[in-house]
């Protein structure tokens, strides 16, 4: 694949790897510093939790909204409830895992409609491994692993189906944790070292190469900047999950999200950090993606 071409209008698609934001720093720092003067844009459209289905219910908004002329697309682990592993190994739980899988694969190939309805390019990213024998904080899901694998191989021949563009992170970070602790606690998700390896496979697959290291100061400021922006995103969809409100009716819903105080109920994840967060940025939404933008331009 070609590098993205001058006043290029790039979309990362996702869930809360991209929102992250380490991987897209690096490669639109790789790109500010290659190509000063290309006036390249890049926008995070990754979402912490969400999945496909997510992707197209705020199509319009998050990505479309962009005008993207290229879009990178790495979406498959919350689809794929890989949670389910832990129940008993019987029929239920095979056909639970297939029709996941199914709905992924479905909603995919609906967003690869859209993003050619745009006329964007695209690129299609296989998932991240699951880092089964990492040690961790949290029980190890025995097949996990496996089940990215499949995921990973359906993204190839999807992309070779529609003759998309194709950056192998699986292959490539399965690779690299066979002699480097590359993920966090969780086995899900990659440390600073492990965004970087996600900067590399894209980049190597357009002939290019990071300019900065996990460390750089510079990257860390404008990850930190991407994650504070997305995290509207990520109250919307695990604090609210409605698309459809107005932005007022989503401030009362958060409101009300914290006064009742379900953040603290039995069984409920404990959200309260981002809905208070939501309540002083989402009113700022417009200015902080300005700066954003101004930070991301190439």
């Amino acid at each position: 694949m070609k590098p993205f071409p001058a006043n290029a209008r790039v979309c990362f698609l996702g869930d809360s790897i991209t929102a992250n934001g380490r991987y897209v720093a690096l490669i639109a720092d790789c790109y500010k510093k290659l190509f000063p003067d290309s006036g390249i844009r890049f926008f995070d459209c990754g979402t912490s939790g969400a999945g496909t289905k997510w992707l197209l219910d705020t199509f319009e908004t998050d990505i479309a909204s962009h005008r993207p002329t290229h879009v990178c697309i790495t979406i498959g682990i919350n689809d794929s409830w890989r949670d389910h592993l832990s129940h008993p190994r019987d029929a239920e739980r095979y056909q639970v895992l297939l029709e996941r899988y199914r709905n992924w694969e479905k909603n995919y190939r609906e967003i690869i409609r859209r993003c050619r309805e745009l006329g964007a390019e695209i690129t299609l990213v296989s998932l991240p491994p699951y880092a089964e024998y990492q040690p961790g904080d949290s029980p190890v899901l025995p097949g996990a692993y496996a089940l990215t694998v499949g995921y990973a191989a359906a993204t190839k021949a999807l992309a070779l189906e529609y003759g998309c563009g194709f950056a192998d992170l699986h292959a490539y970070m399965t690779e690299k944790m066979q002699t480097e602790n590359i993920y966090a606690e969780d086995r899900v998700h990659p440390t600073p070292k492990g965004q970087l390896y996600m900067a590399e496979v894209i980049l190597k697959s357009q002939g290019l190469a990071p300019v900065s290291g996990e460390e750089d100061a510079h990257i860390c400021a404008l990850q930190e900047k991407i994650a504070e922006y997305r995290r509207i995103a990520a109250t919307e969809y695990l604090v609210i999950n409605d698309e459809s409100l107005s932005t007022q009716e989503k401030l009362s819903a958060v409101k009300k999200y914290l006064e009742e105080e379900r953040w603290a109920q039995p069984n409920a994840m404990n959200f309260r950090e981002i809905a208070e967060l939501y309540l002083e940025i989402k009113p700022r939404q417009a200015e902080l993606a300005a700066e954003l933008d101004a930070l991301l331009t190439a």
